[in-house]
């Protein structure tokens, strides 16, 4: 009897001990292996709806300016609406898109601008410390004081892009250049196709294409 609660007293072996701590381990290094995986997760997640916020706001300002568009007709005012097909060196496309349009926003309303605003759209090489990157930025570009000279605001709309190409409805079909005044059918298309390729939070690209109608206010 009281060698029995001697062997009681003695506590746990070293076998029992280092088992203890290897449960331990064993689950301490599951909980932190799921909580990496979870955060990775997370990250691309939160990734991916930043991707698809900057193409959802980049869809509504090109709306915005290309349902502003505007041409005088003018020699002595020329407001062309030209938008440029070209490919990059591995083949992408690599579209601009430059045109006038009442769009602009008076941020401070004692700003000497003006109401009509040359606008442009344009993909850029990005560059990180220093060395240029395989992907693009998709700039847009805006002249409030287009008549002084003064240099232009640029405005990263979205963070990585392969492609940007745009496509123009002249009433019977979809054309890849146009340039308003100088032997198109009309000063302006009466629809814009945009077609965007971006990488998304997965790192693989994903197209989206956006279409603006504007054969209300085209001039015939």
């Amino acid at each position: 009897m009281s060698e029995s609660r001697a062997n009681s007293d003695q506590g746990f072996t070293l076998i029992e001990v280092l088992l203890v701590l290897g449960l331990t381990l064993l689950i301490l290094t599951f909980l932190y292996e799921t909580f990496i995986s979870s955060s990775k997760v997370t990250e691309r997640l939160d990734r991916e709806r930043e991707g698809y916020r900057e193409v959802r706001l980049t869809a509504e300002q090109m709306t915005r300016d290309l349902l502003s568009a505007w041409y005088s007709g003018s020699p002595e005012f020329p407001t062309p609406f030209t938008g440029i097909h070209q490919q990059g060196p591995d083949g992408g496309n690599l579209d601009t898109l430059s045109f006038y349009s009442f769009s602009r926003l008076h941020l401070n309303p004692d700003q000497p601008d003006s109401d009509l605003t040359r606008v442009g759209y344009a993909l850029e090489r990005s560059s990180e410390n220093g060395q240029d990157n395989q992907w693009y930025h998709l700039v847009h570009e805006e002249y409030p004081n287009f008549l002084s000279g003064e240099p232009s605001e640029k405005e990263v709309l979205v963070e990585k892009v392969k492609e940007l190409s745009f496509s123009y409805f002249d009433g019977k079909n979809w054309l890849t250049h146009w340039e308003g005044g100088k032997g198109a059918p009309a000063p302006l298309p009466l629809a814009v196709r945009a077609r965007l390729v971006v990488i998304n939070g997965s790192g693989e690209p994903e197209e989206w294409t956006h279409q603006v109608n504007l054969w209300e206010i085209t001039p015939r």
